[in-house]
């Protein structure tokens, strides 16, 4: 099960609500069945200052507006250490990360409720 968050900044700053982790969605499949798990991590776009999600497994992800590479906030996820996502999401809940608005260390994840 994933969990919802939206990024906030003391600047005035408010992402979309973003679906992270794992969840029915994010399962890889072949046509024999279920082969793995991707997990929706927090990129940031520089160009378009927003945070969104993508996948944690790419060597990196575009932005939605603008196709420009976005910037992970954590670093690249290891498909063994899938079963540490938790502890990579209770990273992101306790610490102030870079806002793609004002460019200052003052954005902080909040946890809205859960996904599957």
């Amino acid at each position: 099960m994933g969990s919802m968050m939206q990024a906030v900044c003391t600047c005035g700053y408010e992402s979309e609500m973003m679906n992270l982790g794992f969840g029915f969605n994010s399962m890889i499949f072949d046509k024999n069945g279920i082969v793995g798990l991707d997990a929706y991590e927090p990129f940031y776009c520089e160009a378009c200052k927003n945070v969104q999600e993508g996948s944690g497994l790419k060597k990196f992800n575009r932005c939605t507006n603008c196709k420009k590479k976005m910037v992970s906030y954590l670093e690249p996820l290891i498909s063994d250490e899938m079963q540490l996502h938790s502890a990579r999401e209770e990273k992101l809940l306790k610490q102030r990360w870079r806002c793609p608005s004002c460019k200052k260390n003052t954005l902080r994840f909040y946890e809205c409720g859960l996904w599957d």
